[in-house]
């Protein structure tokens, strides 16, 4: 596959490559012309997952973040990610059931990211670890919304966050359709009495469900 087209398209502004086998070679062209481009979404991913490839992948990105252009990962490891997550305004990627993002900031645009993917790949996650993420009450009621697409979702992690009962009540209006939710882990937030309650209450219907609270500030538990 050649990108040379790109520049007899500045019109162009989504650009999906997710799906097709392309080297270092080629990224270079793309990245060439990404400055000149009025591109706004990029799809990116790697069959292979070699770090090269991932290398390049967000070099491609880094270098051209000031254009502001969103970027979607997909088929790369989460490792390789990580070791450039300092380097990164944002990233995102789905390309196994289980996705691990804790120890990220996310911000309300990754948040919004992560329902839309939720949204589009409806019942595709069996596991989701947003620990130690920075989500507070207003993230919350961002992610609340993207849990109605987990019907197969079994463990959701939100431990060593910043939640409230506030964003607790949120995340307990949603719950009901993760049926097949086994552990709920929200430990180590700032959920009080009531917050806790509306959990358990939101709870109460799923099976074979554990429910971890520990290191919040709960009094009647």
């Amino acid at each position: 596959m050649t990108l040379y087209f790109i520049k007899f398209l500045p019109s162009l502004d989504i650009l999906d490559i997710s799906s097709t086998n392309i080297g270092v070679k080629e990224l270079e062209i793309l990245k060439q012309h990404l400055n000149h481009s009025n591109i706004q979404v990029l799809k990116v991913g790697s069959r292979g997952n070699t770090m090269e490839l991932t290398d390049k992948l967000v070099d491609i990105f880094v270098s051209n973040c000031s254009k502001h252009i969103n970027i979607c990962f997909s088929g790369i490891s989460r490792k390789s990610l990580l070791q450039h997550s300092s380097q990164l305004p944002f990233y995102f990627c789905c390309s196994t059931p289980d996705l691990n993002m804790s120890n990220c900031k996310l911000s309300t645009l990754e948040l919004s990211l992560l329902v839309s993917d939720l949204a589009t790949n409806s019942g595709r996650y069996h596991s989701i670890s947003l620990a130690n993420c920075g989500i507070d009450d207003e993230a919350a009621s961002y992610l609340s919304p993207g849990l109605k697409y987990c019907s197969s979702l079994e463990t959701l992690g939100l431990s060593f966050n910043d939640i409230t009962s506030k964003g607790a009540l949120c995340i307990s209006e949603n719950l009901k359709y993760c049926t097949k939710l086994q552990k709920l882990d929200l430990s180590f937030n700032r959920i009080c009495d009531g917050g806790a309650l509306d959990i358990i209450d939101a709870c109460k219907d799923i099976n074979n469900l554990n429910l971890y609270l520990s290191g919040n500030p709960i009094t009647k538990f």
